[in-house]
């Protein structure tokens, strides 16, 4: 079977349009944070770190407040004891400035979709909230429980790290198809028209 030169640029053409949004992938934005259990209460004064990452794509345009229980893409954080992640601790909501930045965020182990979170006395259980990021380290709320029946609070340092660069693989993927496809089809010539012959009579 032969391929034409026409069906060479279809089938690149089609590569193109299959590799491109391998290219155009979302980028997690992480954030380091750092909890103090505050003055009083069997945690008093303890410290402990983590970090919280979510896509760069949930970012509303011109900025606003976003709700939702999973808006957070990684969680790493220990208290009292218990390690917590994205699948038993997870969002009420994140804000964003009119410059896409983070602005406020509300996340821990009660929440709901509609943004809020809450703190059940009779358990382990935490929020961080705030809403006043606005500089490169800034500090939030951080009301907790130990299951003692009574509530805690201490605050919350936030530090963002670094925009994570996306992969590079798949713009390695796209520039090898084309590479691929273009000597490929250096091969193929196209069809030649058809020659008249004329028959001796």
């Amino acid at each position: 079977m032969k391929m034409t030169m026409k069906n060479g640029f279809l089938s690149l053409t089609a590569a193109v349009a299959l590799a491109g949004p391998l290219a155009a992938q979302a980028t997690d934005v992480r954030y380091d944070f750092t909890v103090n259990g505050g003055g009083l209460g069997p945690l008093g004064n303890s410290t402990s770190s983590g970090s919280f990452s979510f896509d760069n794509s949930i970012i509303p345009v011109g900025g606003g407040l976003v709700t939702g229980t999973g808006l957070l893409t990684g969680l790493s954080f220990t208290w009292d004891g218990v390690s917590y992640d994205s699948t038993t601790a997870n969002t009420g909501g994140l804000e964003f400035n009119s410059s896409g930045m983070l602005d406020g965020v509300n996340f821990g182990t009660s929440c709901n979709a509609f943004g809020g979170c809450g703190v059940t006395a009779t358990r382990q259980d935490w929020d961080i909230s705030g809403f006043t990021f606005v500089g490169p380290f800034d500090s939030a709320s951080f009301l907790y429980s130990v299951g003692d029946g009574q509530f805690y609070t201490g605050s919350v340092g936030v530090s963002p790290r670094l925009v994570e660069a996306p992969t590079p693989a798949p713009v390695w993927l796209l520039g090898g198809t084309l590479i691929g496809l273009a000597a490929r089809m250096r091969k193929f010539k196209p069809l030649q028209q058809p020659q008249l012959v004329r028959l001796r009579s």
